[in-house]
């Protein structure tokens, strides 16, 4: 799932808490839209790996959450099990 679109950059950057940075209120969209899904984000730093962690504690609004979906029209739901094929290119349905 790619989520560096302008759109939905732009939007991440004007939802959330003041101060979250838009990479955490990427990763709180993604765990809110599936309770099957854990996002694993790669980084070198540790200042990067603490503000992914600290992104479990953010609470999106219903508002917020239909912006960024908004946002990210082309993303697939992830509201139940998925297994990825195709190199891992796009989550399917696993069988």
């Amino acid at each position: 799932m790619c989520l560096s679109s302008a759109s939905f950059i732009d939007a991440a950057d004007s939802y959330g808490p003041d101060g979250a940075a838009p990479s955490q209120i990427a990763l709180a969209w993604v765990l809110r839209r599936s309770p099957v899904m854990l996002p694993i984000p790669g980084t070198s730093k540790v200042k990067h790996l603490e503000e992914n962690v600290a992104a479990v504690d953010i609470q999106l609004s219903d508002e917020e959450y239909a912006a960024l979906d908004r946002a990210a029209p082309n993303t697939p739901r992830l509201d139940a099990p998925h297994c990825l094929t195709g190199g891992g290119a796009l989550p399917v349905s696993c069988p």
